[in-house]
């Protein structure tokens, strides 16, 4: 084989299954969801949730629970192969009132990120998961 024209057939095996085992540990990071809740804190108080209440369809809540004057939003990403990326379904936020942003969307064994955003520079926090 000449150098740089091409891989052998044994090169693209290996190739192939470094990208496949890459992939699956990229994503063994993953919890499969029941009712999941990520938090989000920022300078030891607690400043907003995001929740899944796994039910069909499936439901989602929001809530602010630190009165700062700033608010959280909540969103709701799935995994697109085709694009190779995380894709925004949803997004709702919270704060200044009585209650929690709600939303449903039925996720079907999608692979599924919750994203949970403090207003006024207070952080982020994320969970993948599998529905």
């Amino acid at each position: 084989m000449k150098h740089g024209k091409s891989l052998s057939r044994a090169s693209r095996i290996g190739l192939t299954l470094g990208t496949a085992s890459a992939l699956v540990v990229g994503f063994s990071g993953l919890a499969y969801a029941d009712d999941t809740r990520v938090t989000l804190n920022h300078g030891g108080h607690r400043m907003g949730y995001m929740e899944h209440e796994d039910e069909e369809p499936d439901s989602f809540r929001v809530c602010d629970t630190y009165a700062n004057g700033h608010g959280v939003t909540g969103g709701l990403y799935i995994w697109v192969n085709f694009y190779n990326q995380w894709q925004l379904l949803e997004e709702v936020s919270d704060g200044g009132d009585e209650g929690c942003g709600k939303f449903t969307n039925d996720l079907s064994n999608s692979l599924y990120q919750m994203r949970i955003e403090g207003h006024g520079g207070t952080g982020i926090e994320l969970k993948n998961l599998r529905e």
